[in-house]
C-alpha cells in the first residue's frame, strides 16, 4: 500500500486496476521526479492515502482527492536544477543495479564451473 514507482519509457506495459493509480505530470509546470520524491515522503504519502478505502486491499482515493493535495511548486529554475540532480542520481542507481545483476550472474557462472 502506498508504494511509489516511476515508470520509464522503456518499462514493459502493465495492467492497472482499482488498487493502482497512474499519475501523469504536466512537465511544463512540475517534474515527475519531484512528484515521486514528494509522494515517498511521510507527508506526501499520508496525503495520498488519506482518503483511501477498500476492504481486503486499501485503494487510492478518487481523482478529485488526489488533485486536491497541496504541493509546493518552486520557481522553474529550481525545478529544473532539482530534476537534473534527481535524474543523475536515478541514472547512477540504475547503472549500479545493472552492475549488480551482471556480477551476480558471473558469480553463478563461476561457482557452477568450480563445482563441475
Amino acid at each position: 500500500i502506498g508504494k511509489i514507482i516511476q515508470i520509464r519509457d522503456n518499462d514493459p506495459i502493465g495492467i492497472i486496476n482499482q488498487a493502482l493509480l497512474i499519475l501523469r505530470v504536466d512537465e511544463s509546470i512540475y517534474s515527475s521526479e519531484l512528484l515521486r520524491i514528494f509522494l515517498i515522503t511521510s507527508e506526501g504519502n499520508a496525503a495520498l492515502l488519506e482518503e483511501s478505502h477498500g476492504s481486503a486491499q486499501v485503494n487510492i482515493g478518487k481523482r478529485e482527492q488526489i488533485e486536491a493535495i497541496s504541493i509546493l511548486i518552486p520557481p522553474k529554475e529550481i525545478i529544473e536544477e532539482l530534476t537534473s540532480e534527481l535524474r543523475s542520481i536515478d541514472k547512477a542507481i540504475l547503472l549500479k543495479k545493472e552492475e549488480l545483476r551482471y556480477l551476480n550472474s558471473m558469480q553463478t557462472l563461476i561457482l557452477s564451473k568450480m563445482g563441475a
